[in-house]
């Protein structure tokens, strides 16, 4: 399982910051030959999805919110957006661009992470050892190969959507999985 890690600069750095910050930042790459390992990278990248998919969402909404404000208070410039693509004001131009792009990146981010996390989830749920399982189903499951291959691919985002957000890292990662365990 290849999940890339830090470059050799990069865990220097880390390893600086966790000790002038007293933090526990990890610096090793994930050994898939150990259960706590693969535990702890799915739990991370879970997190992350569920993390990125909940800003991006965000975004969407202020975006429709802003919309719906440009319609209300500036009528006109809101036609021009539609008829021109510029409401003919830059302050209102720029809140618009801005707004859009940082939708459009975070989009970018959410939609890198839930790749990861398909990654990850489809090794868990067909490859990983007994003790991956127990811990995240509570049983040792097995899955038919063509179901998960479906779920992973129609039904992430719809898993999110039902994830408790305000969860911590392995939390999310348990309350995800058992989201996901009850659409297979």
């Amino acid at each position: 399982m290849d999940f890339s890690f830090l470059s050799k600069k990069d865990r220097g750095n880390i390893e600086k910051i966790n000790q002038y910050l007293g933090m526990s930042h990890r610096t090793k790459p994930y050994d898939f030959n150990k259960s706590e390992d693969i535990i702890e990278a799915s739990s991370f990248i879970t997190a992350e999805y569920i993390d990125f998919a909940h800003y991006w969402r965000t975004l969407s909404n202020i975006e429709e919110d802003f919309d719906e404000s440009l319609e209300y208070y500036y009528p006109a410039a809101w036609t021009n957006m539609g008829l021109e693509n510029s409401t003919n004001d830059e302050v209102l131009d720029e809140a618009v661009l801005c707004i859009r792009d940082a939708s459009e990146i975070f989009y970018k981010l959410m939609d890198r992470a839930e790749e990861r996390c398909k990654k990850i989830w489809y090794y868990i749920l067909l490859n990983a050892p007994e003790q991956v399982k127990e811990y995240f189903f509570g049983d040792v499951l097995s899955f038919k190969k063509e179901l998960v291959e479906d779920v992973l691919k129609e039904e992430l985002f719809e898993i999110f959507l039902q994830t408790d957000y305000m969860l911590s890292i392995e939390e999310v990662a348990k309350d995800f999985a058992q989201k996901l365990l009850k659409r297979l």
